[in-house]
């Protein structure tokens, strides 16, 4: 895929996967790093399930998005769902 279809598809996609898309990044590797099933986190990119604060605070935090994991932080439950740790 080239680099302007990437970006052209990131364009169309909803906001998460657009992002993860943009960043060259896959579902697994965004889904590890934030400690999130696979399904889940495709689920949610798709608009079909809600992710928890903890949850959108982990992916946001994989995907480098400081600007939106950062306001979250205060909502976190506890120290261990920030780390992702469930």
């Amino acid at each position: 895929m080239s680099n302007q279809s990437i970006k052209q598809q990131a364009k169309q996609s909803p906001p998460l996967r657009g992002v993860r898309i943009a960043r060259g990044l896959t579902l697994a590797e965004v889904a590890e790093t934030a400690n999130v099933h696979v399904s889940t986190l495709s689920e949610a990119e798709r608009g079909l399930v809600a992710l928890s604060v903890a949850q959108l605070y982990r992916v946001a935090k994989a995907l480098g998005l400081d600007e939106v994991s950062s306001p979250l932080r205060p909502f976190v439950v506890s120290d261990e769902d920030a780390r992702g740790q469930e």
